[in-house]
């Protein structure tokens, strides 16, 4: 009786017990539908990625496509990797250095943090990253920690050499040239966001002693030094440091023949970075040293043309040589002048420099001639203007 009463028909599944296709449901749109179907290819993409790789695999995907700058794939496989091992250190420094190249300050905190507190007497790296993300004390705090690692880490690495023991292969070789950053990294904050705070001048110094200590052949650490000594006004210091830190990499860029050999000489992955190869511009310029300040600067040009600072600093390189190199300044700064608006540059002071030097050094020959055929058809026109008006006067008393 009522056999069937009470059984509930299961939803979603046709009359052979299978889910139904909700895709070609009665009444969605098409616009609804390919949502769906879009929905549902992203699903499998999904389930399949699920069986298919381990975290490590995923993770090597990951940084095969931070290398090739497809950041937007890299986040799907990191975010993957965390939800199969939310705490893999791997995952979470991954994860974390990709936040960082996309601006994600405040996540990629989070992943090094999560990190660190996991592990916080193995891997250096976490330490060093999540310094960048902090400021004065805490940065500080940070890369000593991070210091402290490197150090016990560069121990049991010649204990396993003199040893000959099989070194572990998870653990990160750590060698002078890092501990030697990590000692920089602190003197620049000594040097830029703490230079006001007590005894900020001698950690400074320490540091820099320090990390020239650890790698001499460092030439940040020298650059850093003649940051400091030019700082204090010590130039002769400064001349010396400066010298000391071209020398470790400039030949290498400057021995070519011609700008073809130079272009095929620059190293792909320089000593120094961009950057700082720009401030490397700088203080030479300010110790007037300009042969190497030109340089240095058309180097950071056959990399990138397209950057207004090094424009900038070449047209005020030349400006300040005087006059026999006018010409070369007002086309430098003419050149900065034009890509700014073009490159999303918002250096406003820079800017403003820039039009400042413009107006000093005026128009160049070129400049002047245009202005003067423009105003040699200006006066044929006012001729042509008074001929037609002594005409017209003419035929006017004729009559």
């Amino acid at each position: 009786m009522g056999g069937t009463r009470g059984r509930k028909k299961k939803a979603g599944k046709n009359q052979n017990g299978k889910k139904s296709d909700q895709t070609n449901a009665p009444g969605l749109s098409k616009a609804d539908k390919g949502q769906r179907l879009e929905e549902k290819k992203t699903k499998a993409a999904a389930q399949k990625t699920k069986s298919k790789f381990t975290v490590d695999e995923l993770l090597d995907k990951a940084e095969e496509s931070m290398d090739s700058y497809n950041y937007a794939v890299a986040q799907k496989f990191c975010q993957r990797a965390l939800e199969l091992e939310p705490d893999n250190l791997r995952a979470l420094e991954v994860s974390g250095s990709l936040l960082l190249e996309l601006g994600e300050g405040d996540k990629a905190k989070q992943c090094f943090g999560r990190a660190v507190e996991l592990s916080p007497d193995e891997g250096f790296t976490k330490y060093m990253c999540l310094g960048q993300l902090l400021e004065g004390e805490e940065a500080v705090t940070c890369y000593n920690k991070g210091i402290q690692v490197m150090v016990a880490q560069r121990h049991k690495q010649q204990e396993q050499l003199e040893g000959a023991a099989a070194c572990d292969p998870d653990s990160q070789t750590v060698t002078s040239q890092d501990i030697s950053s990590a000692y920089c990294s602190i003197a620049e904050i000594y040097l830029t966001d703490s230079c006001f705070e007590d005894s900020a001048e001698e950690k400074c110094k320490e540091s820099l002693e320090k990390a020239i200590e650890e790698c001499d052949t460092n030439p940040e650490a020298h650059l850093l030094m003649a940051s400091f000594q030019l700082s204090k006004d010590n130039r002769e210091e400064a001349k010396l440091a400066i010298e000391k830190s071209l020398s470790l990499w400039l030949p290498e860029r400057s021995d070519a023949e011609d700008e073809e050999e130079m272009e095929e000489n620059v190293p792909e992955d320089p000593l120094l970075p961009y950057e700082q190869r720009i401030a490397t511009a700088k203080i030479l310029i300010e110790l007037e040293l300009m042969e190497s300040a030109e340089k240095v600067l058309a180097g950071l040009l056959l990399e990138d043309d397209e950057i207004v600072q090094v424009w900038y600093l070449l047209g005020w390189l030349h400006y300040v040589q005087g006059e026999d190199h006018k010409a070369q300044a007002r086309d430098n700064l003419q050149h900065a002048l034009k890509i700014y608006p073009t490159v999303g540059c918002d250096d406003e002071d820079m800017l403003e420099h820039i039009k400042e030097l413009l107006s000093e050094l005026g128009p160049g020959e070129e400049e002047e001639e245009e202005e003067m055929g423009e105003e040699q058809e200006d006066f044929t026109f006012d001729d042509d203007d008074e001929e037609d008006e002594d005409r017209n006067t003419e035929d006017a008393m004729d009559h």
